[in-house]
């Protein structure tokens, strides 16, 4: 009896390391970690989530993460409101975000054009999430972030002359698939 007695209070002095990093100072909160972390990861993989999760947890411990055998690729959608409406807020740019023209014409690099919080909230979403990304603009089509660009007035809704047409956006994707193949094969 004083042998497992002895065991027992070894095992519950033990530092047990929880899901967090942290130190817990017996095994049930350990085990109660070990719970919460199961019902996460469930919750991750019933809705498609799971590498997005381990992507995470991996940059939080300061580890390097290899994804799975698929990049994971954003496409995040630009709207109306534009940096160019409001001359303050582009004289407020970083240095080589925009260049001026010699025309005056002045253009802007694609990440910093669009000011709207849902356009902002998706470029987050995709520098923390995804291994690459692109806006989807209805002039230019599927833009990198740094391409540069001027003002337009085009839209899907209101479809113009300067409308990228589909076939243009078609070869746009597959280029960027060829480029996201040669990803995944470097890896």
């Amino acid at each position: 009896m004083a042998a497992k007695m002895g065991a027992h209070k070894r095992i519950r002095s033990f530092p047990w390391v929880t899901v967090g990093g942290g130190f817990a100072v017996n095994s049930r909160k350990w085990e109660r970690s070990l719970e919460r972390r199961g019902e996460v990861e469930e919750l991750a993989a019933r809705f498609g989530q799971i590498e997005t999760l381990r992507r995470k947890l991996a940059r939080i411990r300061g580890e390097s993460y290899k994804p799975a055998s698929v990049p994971i690729f954003v496409i995040v959608p630009c709207d109306k409101s534009k940096i160019f409406d409001s001359p303050h807020m582009l004289a407020k740019l970083q240095l080589g975000m925009t260049l001026e023209l010699k025309g005056g014409a002045v253009v802007v690099q694609a990440q910093a054009a669009y000011v709207s919080r849902l356009f902002k909230a998706g470029l987050a979403f995709a520098k923390c999430f995804g291994d690459t990304y692109r806006i989807l603009s209805a002039k230019y089509g599927l833009l990198e972030g740094h391409r540069f660009i001027g003002n337009y007035d085009e839209s899907f809704t209101n479809p113009g002359p300067g409308v990228v047409s589909t076939e243009e956006l078609q070869e746009q994707a597959r280029m960027i698939q060829y480029q996201l193949l040669i990803l995944t094969a470097d890896a």
